[in-house]
């Protein structure tokens, strides 16, 4: 009989299939680059007067389906591919963005 430790064995091989190469499944703490992209996405959903409600239902039109607590999840955290984002700023109407620099630090 063989023992395994937890870090060998099918578990382990299950667990790393499931975390993608150079990621953890821990989160990190949003970078500086994480919050402005929130903040623009925010700032597009107040312009525009546009509720996260609405915003799913408009994703849904572009043929992304994803639900209301994910979509709030995923813009609260920050941390998300640019393709999301721009599937977000579509589905806003966003035609034109200015990004500002931010303040040096």
């Amino acid at each position: 009989m063989t023992s395994e430790t937890p870090a060998s064995g099918k578990g382990a091989a299950r667990r790393a299939a499931k975390t993608a190469p150079g990621t953890s499944t821990q989160r990190r703490a949003p970078s500086k680059w994480d919050v402005e992209a929130r903040q623009i996405i925010r700032a597009e959903m107040q312009r525009r007067d546009v509720s996260y409600k609405v915003l799913v239902q408009r994703m849904g039109h572009l043929g992304e389906e994803v639900t209301e607590r994910n979509l709030i999840s995923r813009i609260n955290r920050g941390t998300f591919t640019f393709g999301f984002a721009l599937q977000v700023l579509r589905a806003l109407g966003v035609t034109k963005l200015t990004v500002s620099e931010l303040e040096k630090s």
